[in-house]
């Protein structure tokens, strides 16, 4: 038993590990779409948006292609790079203004304009093999049996067809470039991880999935890199998982989110212990302690839960989920939210969801309180959730400790912000923008 353990310590020792921090890939886009509501934000080549760096930066002004009017450029170099692969864009763009595709149709055609010019280069991955385009997974046939989706298809169709004539792409292929897109697509984030687009990136689409990643993705221009969150061992790029949902979800709606966008069943160590768990919970009303409502017992002071306080939660739970289904009035949402924060417990999902539609209206209302009342509602389950240096850990952290200075609230804020700085440094490094922006604000 004695020597199990030494041979066991003198294996690990001898494996080589990335150690938090650590690039285990970096994979340049393969073709991208800028979201039609940051169109003008964004340069639709380097994929940086100027504007977010307002506070310690001059702001350069993107400049809208002259023919199409459509996508904007920060600068003519970038204007040049682009135009190779515009050109053709610009041309269709123009033919059908004032109407413009959605942004998947568009994507669809970049990717088929870049098939029809031989783009069928590919990526080389850490390992050494090359990944085409063609290796991309398509789940054709689960696609075809979801209506949704195979209408959708029908619809983009037509519009592909209206842009050129019938004849330049086979029905077949676009339908194949529609299913890899809606496959190994990801969400493209700027700095303050806001959505800005939708990209295709060969390596990255090799990633497979955990609900608990253990690399940030970083979206660094028309680059995306992963960094390591914890060690992994050699070698690195086999054992490195990326989360395909960014929000916080209970096993079951994750699963099914998964099952249903990407046609699998996850079995990673969240799903199969089903932790942490997240589900209906209230709290203890002699100690605030989270009860959760399968166990209805306080494991603190072993109160129980009464019929009374559960049905309040059950009434309370199905008029947040209304509201937010209705995009209901700022004060119908802020009066759930407050009346939730004294019922629900650290684990409920649904305070989750109004807490996050809570601090994100009361910032744009300048109600800092409630903005940060928000914030710390959601901070308990994201703690559990994501991993330790989670870069979406990080953004809450980050607004909260900028919204707790803006409310003089100079002590507590330094706590959150020093947690927010320890987790930025380690994905971006003291050069970044961001770090620089972060510490324009500190006091």
């Amino acid at each position: 038993m004695t020597s199990f353990f030494i041979l066991s310590s003198d294996i690990f020792r001898k494996m080589e590990f990335a150690k938090p921090g650590d690039l285990v890939l970096s994979s340049e886009v393969y073709s991208h779409i800028v979201n039609g509501k940051v169109r003008s934000e964004v340069c639709d080549h380097c994929l940086i948006r100027p504007g977010i760096y307002s506070e310690i930066q001059p702001v350069s002004i993107l400049r809208r292609c002259s023919s199409c009017q459509i996508v904007y450029f920060c600068s003519r170099e970038c204007q040049k790079s682009s135009w190779k692969e515009h050109k053709v864009e610009c041309a269709y763009l123009k033919k059908i203004s004032p109407r413009i595709p959605p942004d998947t149709v568009r994507l669809m055609i970049r990717v088929l304009l870049k098939l029809d010019k031989g783009g069928m280069h590919g990526e080389t991955l850490p390992d050494g093999t090359l990944r085409r385009f063609s290796d991309l997974l398509t789940h054709e046939t689960e696609i075809l049996k979801c209506p949704k989706r195979s209408e959708a298809f029908q619809h983009f169709l037509q519009l592909v067809e209206i842009c050129f004539s019938k004849e330049k792409f086979q029905p077949t292929l676009v339908f194949q470039v529609y299913c890899k897109i809606l496959i190994n697509s990801v969400d493209i984030t700027d700095d303050m991880q806001e959505s800005v687009g939708t990209g295709l990136y060969l390596a990255l689409s090799a990633v497979d999935h955990s609900c608990k990643p253990n690399v940030n993705a970083i979206f660094n221009g028309r680059t995306v890199e992963l960094k390591a969150l914890e060690p992994i061992p050699a070698p690195w790029f086999d054992n490195c998982r990326i989360s395909y949902l960014a929000p916080v979800l209970p096993r079951d709606e994750r699963r099914k989110v998964l099952q249903d966008q990407y046609y699998f069943k996850c079995e990673c160590s969240y799903c199969s212990a089903d932790t942490p768990r997240i589900e209906p919970s209230l709290l203890c009303p002699n100690c605030d302690t989270t009860i959760l409502l399968s166990s209805e017992t306080c494991d603190k002071c072993r109160i129980t839960l009464t019929l009374d306080r559960i049905k309040d939660y059950y009434s309370w739970s199905d008029q947040a989920q209304q509201l937010l289904a209705q995009n209901a009035s700022d004060s119908e949402i802020f009066e759930v939210f407050l009346s939730g924060a004294k019922l629900c417990g650290t684990n409920d999902s649904v305070m989750l969801k109004v807490s996050e539609e809570t601090w994100k209206r009361a910032l744009n209302l300048g109600d800092m309180d409630l903005c940060v009342e928000g914030l710390k509602q959601m901070l308990p389950l994201q703690r559990l959730y994501y991993p330790e240096n989670s870069i979406l850990l990080w953004n809450s952290l980050a607004l909260l400790s900028k919204a707790l200075f803006s409310l003089e609230r100079v002590e507590e804020g330094r706590t959150y912000f020093a947690e927010a700085l320890s987790i930025l440094k380690l994905s971006y490094g003291e050069e970044h923008n961001l770090h620089k922006y972060m510490l324009s604000y500190v006091l």
